[in-house]
């Protein structure tokens, strides 16, 4: 399937599911195909699938010196290599190239709400849950203050909650077994998990960011879901400021299946291991005044989850964390050093510098 740079991932996924197909990608439908691909792409399929990088066939960019290339496994494998992952460092890319699989239109969404009080219990319960999960489940938590939601009873709202978002996207009788067994793992308040359509899956969490809203974010890997993790994200999301007109959400993704077990770590720029799991402390919200509260408190969920975190990372997952964490995001000093010397090549002014950046290696 090819898309062109403008592309965002509800046309993505729009086009696709004509032909009953998906490319594995992200969550929210206003995000831009392109940046999220560079960076490497995770998603409800990843655990089928694998990262979108995983299924990226080929690149067009144009170069800083106004050339059109094209990259692949044979044409401009060194840049086709850094692409997936790199981020926008190397040019300007035009056109992505995808591998789609077939899927749809149906599949098993929904959410599973626990109360505050659960949260802890439930998350250390499932790291045993998805070590015998099915690729066909994915799996996001969300610790949260509680939205008004229809189905939730009225003294919930606001209060801190633990949402999980399961996606299974195999047999249907099987995923009716695989959601009782999860949802069991506590005593939820709400249950909307049924079998709805792809489209309506991948745009569920759209709510949760608002195209256009001031932003902030934090996160990393984890190799084990551990207490102390645990008990660190708890206390954080309890820790917010949670003011008037904001969202805030600690999200944790259950990694595992083909984004941590089809690809070899050095195959492409994208890091994933070691990883067992992937945190991301994101806010958002409309008015200036708030920046400074939920920015200290994003670098704070930082510093209290530092313990816990792997030094690589997903690079979309996060802001800009300086040059040792930039050095340290793609898994190995190796892989930064190649990253560099292919910088290199296709951008030796680093003219492409506003980004989480790569400085080109020096010349011999």
């Amino acid at each position: 399937m090819r898309a062109q740079a403008g592309v965002l991932l509800g046309e993505l996924d729009a086009a696709a599911q004509e032909h009953d197909l998906v490319v594995p990608s992200g969550t929210v439908t206003s995000t831009g195909v392109a940046g999220l691909t560079l960076g490497g792409g995770i998603g409800h399929l990843m655990r089928r699938f694998g990262a979108t990088v995983d299924n990226l066939l080929a690149c067009e960019m144009v170069t800083v010196d106004g050339r059109k290339v094209r990259a692949d496994e044979k044409e401009n494998p060194d840049l086709f290599w850094a692409l997936r992952g790199g981020g926008g460092n190397f040019g300007v890319v035009t056109a992505f190239e995808y591998r789609a699989h077939p899927l749809g239109p149906d599949v098993v969404s929904g959410q599973i709400i626990f109360p505050g009080d659960q949260a802890a219990a439930v998350l250390a319960q499932l790291a045993a849950f998805m070590a015998d999960a099915p690729r066909e489940l994915g799996l996001a938590t969300a610790l949260t203050f509680a939205p008004p939601l229809p189905d939730l009873p009225e003294e919930a709202h606001g209060k801190l909650v633990l949402i999980l978002i399961p996606v299974h996207t195999g047999d249907f009788a099987d995923a009716e077994k695989t959601i009782a067994k999860l949802a069991a793992l506590g005593t939820p308040v709400v249950n909307t998990v049924q079998r709805t359509t792809w489209l309506k899956t991948n745009s569920m969490l759209d709510a949760t960011a608002p195209y256009g809203w001031r932003t902030n974010a934090r996160g990393g890997y984890i190799a084990s879901l551990t207490e102390p993790a645990i008990d660190a994200l708890v206390q954080r999301m309890a820790a917010s400021p949670n003011l008037r007109g904001t969202i805030t959400a600690i999200n944790v993704w259950s990694l595992g299946g083909a984004i941590s077990e089809d690809v070899e770590e050095d195959a492409t720029a994208f890091s994933r291991a070691g990883a067992s799991w992937l945190w991301e402390a994101a806010t958002v919200w409309t008015e200036p005044e708030h920046d400074t509260p939920y920015d200290a408190w994003a670098d704070a969920t930082a510093a209290a989850m530092r313990p816990h975190t792997l030094p690589n990372a997903y690079i979309n997952l996060t802001q800009d964390q300086g040059e040792a964490w930039r050095r340290g995001v793609y898994g190995s000093e190796a892989k930064y050093q190649r990253l560099a010397e292919i910088k290199a090549v296709w951008d030796p002014q680093n003219l492409l510098r506003h980004n989480k950046n790569i400085a080109p290696a020096p010349t011999q």
